[in-house]
């Protein structure tokens, strides 16, 4: 997947399907909260915290009423450990039983930021979890 930061949102740009026969899909065009996707996380880790902290306010504003609101400490402890290690991770977050971990693009540029992400159902992903990161971290260091 890859996405980018359109207001208080992340919209997925392009995606591509996986090969299996199940699929958990999201279109290109979709919006979802920013704080609710692991693309949307590790673009807002970029981000100022005062930022961060009214990006995750209007999401819960506009949650609907069976999605549960972020606390706003956990999810700033959760921003500065995604920081620290370069991805996020959703595990189940956005849709139950579906893991994707996302990661910043190199800046291109003027360009807006974007970030790519890698999803699936949690049993497929993470038992794979360390060499898709170690793949997505080679992928993108050969783009900078």
């Amino acid at each position: 997947m890859l996405g980018q930061q359109v207001g208080a949102a992340m919209q997925y740009l392009h995606v591509l399907p996986g090969m299996h026969a199940i699929q958990f899909m999201v279109n290109a065009g979709e919006v979802r909260p920013m704080s609710r996707t692991a693309l949307g996380q590790v673009l807002l880790s970029c981000k100022s915290n005062s930022e961060i902290r009214a990006i995750v306010r209007r999401n819960n504003a506009e949650a609907p009423k069976v999605s549960p609101n972020f606390r706003e400490t956990a999810f700033m402890q959760e921003v500065e450990a995604i920081r620290q290690r370069g991805y996020s991770e959703t595990k189940g977050l956005t849709t139950p039983g579906v893991s994707t971990i996302g990661m910043l693009v190199p800046p291109l540029g003027r360009h807006s930021l974007l970030a790519i992400g890698v999803g699936g159902p949690i049993e497929r992903i993470e038992p794979k979890r360390l060499q898709i990161i170690d793949a997505m971290r080679r992928w993108l260091g050969n783009i900078s």
